[in-house]
């Protein structure tokens, strides 16, 4: 996840399952809301992002999905 969100396009979901086989809600769901609710990442088109609040703690991000 931490390598996906380096880049400015993200994470997509569909990606992310057809590679690991498990959805990425059911495996960091807890880890995306949160960050969604504070306005660091955010989701379009099935991909998940940064934001720019984000990319400022991004290393705090990134350790939540280790």
């Amino acid at each position: 996840m931490y390598l996906g969100l380096r880049c400015m396009s993200g994470v997509s979901k569909k990606d992310f399952c057809d590679c690991f086989g498990v959805e990425l809600a059911e495996r960091y769901g807890g880890v995306i809301e949160k960050w969604k609710a504070g306005g660091f990442l955010a989701e379009k088109d099935g991909r998940i992002f940064l934001t720019g609040r984000g990319i400022d703690v991004s290393n705090r991000i990134f350790a939540d999905f280790i």
